[in-house]
């Protein structure tokens, strides 16, 4: 497994650090807060960059298409953005809650790897496998159903 820089900061505490302490939290929290202007700067860049390339007038299809075809790349980062915002936030509420590092499915810990990869986990690896196939089921019965009416 790669180690990343919050991986680092929470083996720092030694392997005998209790699993979520206060310590290890604030460690967690301090880099989904430091991440927030970073995001918040990518956004007003996509924005600012989204802006300038919808002034510009083509008369040429490829052109337009490719006009469009950038434009919708750049509302999708801006959406991913924001959803990480929002994922952020929703974190920092469970550390208030005093849930945070425990799975919001079976209420088992997340383990340090998993929640170092990414500080905004919510299920450990098992219920988050559950879901993802659930969903994917749920995905293709609904491509199924439509292909049937068709």
């Amino acid at each position: 497994m790669k180690k990343t820089a919050l991986h680092e900061a929470v083996l720092s505490l030694g392997h005998d650090a209790e699993y979520m302490s206060d310590e290890m939290i604030n460690i967690f929290k301090e880099s989904m807060i430091s991440e927030v202007p970073l995001i918040q700067d990518r956004i007003a860049t996509l924005e600012g960059t989204f802006g300038e390339r919808n002034s510009e007038k083509y008369s040429d299809p490829v052109d337009i298409a490719q006009q469009q075809s950038d434009q919708n790349d750049t509302l999708f980062e801006i959406s991913k953005c924001r959803k990480r915002i929002t994922s952020i936030s929703s974190a920092l509420q469970v550390i208030k809650l005093g849930d945070y590092g425990y799975c919001a499915d079976c209420g088992e810990e997340i383990g340090i790897g998993r929640m170092s990869t990414d500080a905004t986990h919510t299920r450990d690896a098992e219920c988050a496998s559950r879901l993802e196939i659930k969903n994917a089921n749920k995905f293709n019965k609904r491509a199924a159903d439509r292909k049937s009416v068709v």
